[in-house]
């Protein structure tokens, strides 16, 4: 019944991808360009023991976590059709990058008062 009753999205699927597909190719590809330069940084941070002692890298490195997450929120709301809930992820990520921008102009004291 249900089957029945709700279309199947193959067809709008296929026209997405076929007009947007390297679209989404170039969006995927600067996600794991980012996660995995994300991921040294944070090696090398950890393998200097130097996240403790700086409040700006660890108030950084926790919004480049999120940034990261609304990214693949608003690539799979993309994908699925989904370009006003896209959107609306979209401005939560500019205001991550306001933050980030802020602390790491301001330093310290700022990034204490963030956590």
């Amino acid at each position: 019944m249900l089957a029945e009753l709700s279309p199947h999205p193959k067809g709008f699927e296929e026209r997405t991808f076929s007009r947007w597909k390297p679209a989404f190719d170039h969006l995927d590809m600067l996600w794991h360009v980012a996660q995995e330069l994300g991921e040294l940084h944070g090696k090398d941070v950890q393998r200097r023991n130097d996240e403790d002692n700086n409040a700006t890298m660890a108030a950084l490195a926790r919004i480049f976590s999120k940034a990261l997450l609304v990214v693949q929120e608003i690539i799979y709301l993309l994908k699925g059709g989904f370009p006003d809930g896209a959107l609306t992820r979209w401005r939560s990520l500019h205001e991550l990058s306001v933050t980030a921008m802020y602390i790491a102009k301001h330093g310290e004291d700022t990034a204490k008062n963030t956590c």
